[in-house]
């Protein structure tokens, strides 16, 4: 059991950093205005830093109160983040930088 345990929590630390993990550091560099992208997209590390605080924080209480249940509140949050992101995120994949500033100004429009 511990080495399945070990197995799963690299298999977990691989599939976290390929997806969400990445995509912090990524998107905000990738869809924010040039003239403001260095200080944004600091900004938006320091959100990731204050969220990843909050789940250290809330998990063990959630954990304590109502047991592996609270992995379901983790589980619907997932999915709505992921419905968010596919429905409302425009795919931005192969353009350059200055097409990416273009297509947000002129969402904007």
């Amino acid at each position: 059991a511990s080495v399945a345990a070990v197995v799963f929590v690299f298999l977990f630390e691989a599939c976290f950093t390929w997806g969400s993990m990445a995509t912090v550091w990524i998107h905000p560099a990738e869809i924010l205005p040039l003239k403001s992208r260095a200080k944004r997209a600091s900004q938006a590390g320091v959100a990731d830093f204050l969220g990843n605080f909050l789940v250290v924080e809330v998990t063990p209480p959630g954990i304590r109160n109502i047991g592996w249940r609270f992995y379901i509140v983790w589980a619907v949050l997932n999915v709505v983040n992921s419905a968010v992101v596919f429905c409302f995120y425009p795919e931005t994949g192969g353009l350059p930088l200055e097409a990416v500033d273009r297509l947000f100004v002129e969402e904007k429009e």
